[in-house]
């Protein structure tokens, strides 16, 4: 038969024959360098001090195993820094639970606690993330004095872990971006836990750096929108999802207000419901649950959302913005004349107990609603300020708002202030920026006078507050000292009768006995009323009685006033007003 093999250039010949004798296998493969038993080394083995390859150990063949897919068990001393145990976790996450959970309220408690007592975080990397990230901010209220007026409780010299070291483990727990694996819900909470560390720290960038890390991650979830969640989810999982996402929301505006950057949240999108009772499963018959307290809270933080965006807000700005759409697709604006007595009937309308503070218990049942009722006062004056400053304020009515806050305070147990530490100092900062638009602006000795009587209750305030912080910036040292500078100049420029009334107010401070710590007292009854100002004047001094001068500040008294880094919302509502 023919071939039919082509022909041609690519033809193959074929192979030559195997030897006689020749075998299937063509290479001796053989672990000796020479003859077993010989007593002979060869040359390159001499040379090089080895042992011949039949003393050495044989290697397996074939190709090497794949790397296993199972999770290596990593011994507990590598999960934890070092000193935190079971033991000190727990120390730490009731001291949360004590004065954190009723503000920042992140938790199912009863299923989230029943998982540390089950050591969730030994094998759940995301759970131990949520853990060292509590841990880390529980420690840090310890140290800044938050639970000194709680009978028993630890203080500083009790804390179990250095807090510099529970932020840097609680930091470097958190999954990488991209992740090294899918994202979970605790990786969420965890980011979002993080941004609390960073206020109570005072670390701007971490809060701004994991707020981002939060919206990212929630953003891969489509965390806005219920729709969107596990269907087989069972309700306290739903609950404790609606609180993370509303806690988160709320902190995301009250960063806004105090450092600037935009709020990333977008009401109209926020298709999440209100968390309810259901979530701590802990309702006592026939009362109301503190949760309902929180939740107006909630309310308070869209009302201050939609303040921030309204048209009136943003009149005398000068900032840079795109150019103006059509009318009819205008943002709809707040009717802000009508706004303050809508909000105060909707918390007038909660009952007692999430209004008014009791005396600190020690009994956690007890002491939330007080918690969250200090938190909802707090909020409600912010929003008071706000709907007062987003049009042209007189005088009057910011000695007034202000004023307002500081008998608000009064009626605060200082035990609740420390409780909620720093973001409570920062609140008291929309004081001082709201009281500098007045000092910046014209004012008469008493004017001056009544204005200086609300700045020092302030500062005794943020003096008392700060005395524990570790991150508190000196503001209450700083305010003192501004005052005293105002003072000076007052003196040389007064004269009369208005060198007399402000000769007598600054001797009645000095002499004045130090007021207790465990309370603040009230503000009002004390007082000045203040006269209407009057028209605003080139020279220092204008041609009224000697009680009525209106004298406006030099602009070097006016560098450095009070929080030159916080309160951008409060501070850009007051430029150029008068």
């Amino acid at each position: 038969m023919a071939s039919t093999r082509p022909s041609g250039d690519f033809e193959s010949t074929p192979d030559p024959p195997l030897p006689s004798g020749y075998g299937a296998k063509r290479k001796r493969i053989s672990r000796a360098c020479c003859l077993p038993g010989s007593g002979k080394m060869c040359q390159s083995c001499i040379d090089y001090g080895d042992n011949c390859t039949y003393d050495r150990p044989m290697g397996k063949r074939g190709a090497p195993p794949k790397a296993q897919r199972m999770k290596k068990e990593v011994p507990r001393a590598q999960l934890l820094p070092g000193g935190l145990g079971h033991e000190q976790i727990l120390q730490l996450v009731n001291a949360w639970h004590t004065a954190v959970y009723p503000i920042y309220h992140y938790f199912s408690w009863q299923h989230y606690i029943f998982d540390v007592h089950e050591k969730r975080y030994e094998n759940d990397a995301a759970f131990r993330s949520t853990v060292l990230a509590m841990c880390a901010i529980a420690a840090a209220r310890i140290r800044d004095g938050a639970y000194q007026l709680v009978s028993g409780y630890v203080g500083e010299t009790d804390i179990p872990v250095d807090p510099d070291v529970l932020r840097a483990a609680a930091v470097a727990s958190l999954v990488p971006m991209p992740p090294n694996r899918p994202f979970e819900f605790e990786d969420l909470r965890a980011a979002s836990l993080i941004h609390v560390l960073g206020q109570q720290n005072g670390d701007v960038e971490l809060v701004q750096l994991s707020l981002a890390r939060y919206h990212g991650i929630a953003t891969c979830f489509k965390f806005h929108d219920e729709r969107f969640w596990p269907p087989m989810l069972a309700e306290w999982q739903r609950e404790e999802r609606r609180a993370l996402f509303w806690s988160t929301y709320t902190s995301d505006v009250f960063i806004s207000l105090l450092w600037g950057g935009m709020i990333m949240h977008r009401a109209s999108q926020c298709h999440v419901k209100y968390p309810s009772w259901r979530h701590d499963e802990d309702n006592t018959s026939g009362e109301t649950h503190w949760i309902v307290g929180w939740n107006t809270v909630t309310d308070l933080y869209r009302i201050l959302h939609r303040i921030i965006e309204t048209e009136e807000h943003q009149k005398g700005m000068t900032l840079a913005h795109p150019p103006e759409l059509p009318l009819e697709f205008a943002e709809p604006t707040v009717s802000l004349a009508t706004a303050w007595p809508a909000v105060r009937a909707l918390v007038d309308a909660l009952p007692t107990q999430l209004r008014e503070c009791a005396p600190l218990s020690g009994d956690v049942s007890r002491d939330i609603y007080s918690y969250t009722a200090a938190n909802l006062l707090v909020t409600l004056q912010a929003v008071r300020m706000a709907i007062a400053c987003a049009g042209p304020l007189p005088m009057q009515e910011r000695c007034a708002v202000a004023g307002e806050l500081l008998d608000t305070l009064s009626r605060i147990p200082t035990a609740y202030m420390q409780g909620i530490s720093v973001p409570f100092v920062h609140q008291l900062g929309a004081v001082g920026s709201l009281l500098g638009g007045v000092v910046q602006g014209p004012l008469t000795v008493s004017t001056y006078i009544h204005v200086r009587q609300i700045l020092l209750t302030l500062g005794n305030i943020l003096s008392h507050l700060e005395s524990s912080l570790k991150c508190s910036g000196g503001i209450a040292e700083r305010l003192f000292e501004h005052v005293a500078r105002i003072d000076t100049f007052m003196q040389a420029e007064a004269s009369g009768r208005g060198q007399e009334l402000l000769q007598d107010a600054i001797h009645a401070q000095r002499t004045a006995p130090k007021a207790e710590t465990t309370s603040i007292p009230p503000l009002a009854a004390h007082l000045i009323p203040s006269p209407q100002l009057a028209a605003e004047r080139p020279n220092h001094v204008a041609t009224t009685p000697s009680d009525q001068e209106v004298f406006t500040i030099p602009d070097d008294l006016l560098q450095d006033w009070l929080f030159p880094q916080d309160q951008a919302l409060f501070d850009s509502l007051f430029r150029g007003q008068v």
